[in-house]
């Protein structure tokens, strides 16, 4: 039985850690859209201004200044569920206890 609810829980945690990784690739292209959009809208208000194309650079350099991007933790979290829901379905961990417990038991009679 705890078998089978660590298995379910790192099938769980892998998909809502693979989700969140989607997730934040989505929330930082709508931010780059929301910040372009933002600064079009500024920019027809300065039509007659001399200074519009330093205003557009601008908007341009701060759009292109600010990502989202998962960070390295949230990689490393995705693979380890991963790898830990495949090690409890496949039962090695198993089969090493009781490698271990025969090694022990021949060196206990020394």
């Amino acid at each position: 039985m705890n078998r089978r609810v660590a298995v379910i829980a790192a099938y769980l945690g892998t998909a809502f850690s693979s989700v969140a990784i989607l997730h934040i690739m989505i929330a930082n292209s709508d931010f780059h859209s929301w910040i372009a959009a933002s600064m079009r809208s500024g920019s027809t208000e300065l039509a007659n201004n001399p200074f519009a194309a330093i205003a557009d650079q601008f908007g341009t350099l701060m759009a292109n200044a600010f990502k989202i991007t998962p960070g390295g933790g949230l990689y490393v979290l995705a693979a380890c569920l991963a790898l830990a829901s495949v090690i409890a379905k496949s039962r090695v961990l198993k089969n090493l206890r009781v490698k271990a417990d025969a090694s022990r038991a021949a060196n206990v009679g020394m």
